[in-house]
């Protein structure tokens, strides 16, 4: 479970959240998922999947992040609904992760819209954001913790994103 239910971290994720929200009220699907890979995935894998998903997601409109954390994934895909169901159907296949679990399926306003993928690699002094991620790969998030996960994904990318090579803006 987070810790942090109901304090100042919830306060603040939760206005990124609302923040967000696109201002000519457009829709989109959203799905947030967790899966289990490699404890130490090499960068070479890393970086294909990386480069598969900027270019695939990018021809087919879908936009998101994804996150990296010891041994397992945590993303976040919106576009249209059948084509996020066809990719998520091929990212079950990929035999590169397994135990894939979706943690929130939503219409909603997109929060990650100016980016065909962003990607980090979350590291121990990545603090909270490390541990939190770590927490829901290994199932041990609480039901109504799912949309503070995504609200603190949308927070911690919008002040990553300004590093190099975090996230490719979508065309």
């Amino acid at each position: 479970m987070l810790e942090f239910r109901g304090g100042p971290v919830f306060a603040a994720a939760l206005m990124a959240f609302s923040a967000g929200w696109r201002e000519n009220g457009a829709m989109a699907q959203q799905l947030l998922y967790v899966s289990n890979t490699a404890l130490y995935a090499s960068p070479a894998m890393l970086d294909d999947i990386l480069a598969a998903s900027r270019r695939n997601n990018s021809a087919a409109g879908i936009t998101g992040m994804l996150l990296y954390v010891e041994g397992g994934f945590l993303q976040v895909l919106e576009g249209e609904a059948d084509r996020l169901d066809r990719l998520y159907q091929k990212i079950v296949a990929d035999r590169r992760h397994w135990n894939a679990h979706v943690l929130i399926k939503r219409e909603a306003a997109p929060l990650f819209c100016d980016w065909s993928m962003g990607f980090h690699r979350l590291a121990r002094q990545d603090g909270a954001m490390f541990q939190i991620s770590a927490d829901a790969i290994a199932g041990h998030i609480g039901d109504g913790d799912q949309m503070v996960l995504l609200s603190l994904m949308e927070n911690f990318y919008r002040i990553q994103s300004g590093e190099k090579g975090f996230g490719a803006r979508a065309d």
